[in-house]
């Protein structure tokens, strides 16, 4: 899908802000801020980073601030606490960095205390909506706060066709990108010999909501049963990882001592798990485009993922990775099962999954692209909120009618035969 580039000379010294509404906890949403606050901070730009609490103190995986990149701690607000005073003391940390360009990222109060902030201050703000993903709540949010957005960026060709259904006024606003990473400088990687076990990696968060992690245990079962040698490494945090640990403990010996669950691993140190994986995992029912599964073909690392969104634009099946439908856990086996007995078309896979990140995914293009489009969005006019209208978005959505068979559509339309 083709979106128009927006332009920009030079980027005046305005702050960037990214809020962190789950705290420095491990998340995509998270890890993607600070590569950008860094990015930032290098070009001689002035971004912050506004801190919510963690929502679980002291039980999630914790991520550090990049150096010389300003923190505002910002009040707790969870829940039925986004009241009227609650929501005036966020939008006051949030004012501490004005004027600045907003990233609310995911949070009904994030955006909530942007709108408030944009009844009085819109002079002096910008505000850039992420669509980090499919799920329903992101879509809402951007919907009800469009009004203060200025730029859109959709993480998929899916996500930015569903949220061009959404908000078909703004379709010229909406910019499709995914997440960037870190390109190795050397691509000549080896891999797993014939007669070694196959090392698969399983690398997000450790949950049931759409990564659906409980599937790699049967997947483990049908790769012992197809009599393939293999370790599976499971690393990640989440609410799961105790209830995953526990199912690992009951299984067979025999299937037990194919699966290692090793917690978190700091972002900076996934470079070395990937460069000795063979093969990256992921079971999702929803994605926007997974991070994880760019970082693992960057490495030469095969990706054998499940049909969701952003899949269709880096992997091309029987190519640089394998794709199998969602719930289709015999042919996501059969494709391990390939590479375990096809060593040479393992690192022909992974030379191409490399190529193809490096050509379209590396992290320098990025920030040169997402300089651009704050630019832009400081070209463009203030967007004033609307003070008799609510600025907390009320309630949990019910779900849109028909966003399943949008999506649906979607996909339809990229499988169609031409």
């Amino acid at each position: 899908m083709t979106r128009r580039r927006p332009s920009g000379t030079h980027m005046d010294k305005k702050s960037v802000a990214f809020a962190l509404p789950m705290g420095l906890t491990l998340g995509g949403s998270n890890i993607w801020s600070l590569q950008m606050a860094e990015a930032l901070r290098d070009s001689g730009h002035a971004p912050a980073l506004l801190q919510h609490p963690p929502i679980a103190k002291g039980r999630l995986f914790a991520l550090e601030a990049p150096a010389g990149v300003r923190c505002i701690p910002c009040p707790w607000v969870y829940g039925s606490r986004l009241g009227r005073d609650a929501l005036r003391s966020l939008a006051q940390s949030y004012a501490e960095v004005l004027p600045a360009v907003f990233i609310p990222n995911i949070t009904t109060a994030a955006y909530a205390a942007c709108a408030q902030l944009a009844v009085r201050h819109a002079e002096g703000m910008r505000i850039i909506g992420i669509a980090h993903g499919q799920g329903e709540l992101h879509l809402q949010w951007l919907k009800y706060y469009e009004p203060v957005i200025h730029r859109f960026i959709a993480v998929s060709d899916e996500v930015a066709e569903l949220l061009q259904e959404s908000i078909p006024h703004r379709t010229g606003d909406i910019f499709t990108k995914a997440c960037a990473v870190d390109i190795p400088p050397d691509s000549n990687r080896s891999y797993s010999a014939a007669g070694q076990p196959l090392q698969i990696v399983y690398a997000g968060r450790i949950t049931n909501h759409e990564k659906r992690v409980h599937l790699l245990i049967p997947l483990a079962e049908a790769l012992v049963k197809r009599g393939v040698d293999f370790r599976l490494r499971i690393i990640g945090d989440g609410g799961f990882r105790w209830g995953l640990n526990k199912a690992v403990r009951e299984l067979p010996p025999e299937v037990q001592k194919h699966i290692a669950v090793e917690g978190p691993c700091p972002p900076k140190e996934m470079a070395a798990v990937w460069a000795v994986a063979d093969v990256c995992v992921l079971v999702s029912d929803r994605e926007g485009t997974a991070v994880s599964m760019l970082e693992a073909m960057a490495h030469g690392c095969v990706p054998v993922v499940t049909r969701v969104s952003g899949t269709a634009a880096v992997v091309e099946h029987g190519v640089n990775g394998f794709v199998s439908d969602i719930d289709d856990l015999e042919a996501m086996t059969d494709h391990i099962v390939k590479l375990a007995d096809d060593r040479s078309l393992l690192a022909t896979c992974g030379r191409r999954g490399h190529e193809k990140i490096a050509a379209g995914y590396a992290l320098a293009d990025y920030r040169s692209w997402f300089l651009d489009l704050i630019q832009a969005a400081w070209d463009d006019k203030p967007r004033a909120w609307d003070a008799s209208r609510p600025v907390v978005m009320s309630g949990r959505p019910s779900p849109r009618p028909g966003v399943w068979s949008a999506l649906g559509r979607v996909f339809a339309r990229r499988e169609a035969p031409a």
